[in-house]
């Protein structure tokens, strides 16, 4: 759960997520929950902590997110092949 002070913090552009967690905490309570979605913010957040310690958190984050799409995508590749035969 995210605290209130920290989401308006975010929302009014005083700090940024510092964290991946925090990051998809704000993003679920705006209603961002599609991973295809959440990974391009993940990405981002990546980016900008390139020369931080802090960067492997969001790369392992980021590629959490991108093992859920790629399983997703997989899983419909086998309903439609069922749905086909």
């Amino acid at each position: 759960m995210l605290p209130k002070t920290t989401a308006y913090r975010i929302i009014m552009d005083r700090m940024l997520p510092v964290t991946p967690e925090q990051a998809l905490a704000f993003l679920h309570a705006c209603y961002v929950h599609a991973p295809e979605e959440l990974a391009s913010w993940n990405a981002a957040g990546a980016s900008v902590t390139a020369d931080s310690r802090d960067q492997s958190d969001w790369v392992k984050e980021h590629a959490r997110l991108l093992e859920k799409i790629t399983k997703k995508s997989d899983d419909r590749s086998v309903l439609f092949l069922k749905a086909v035969s």
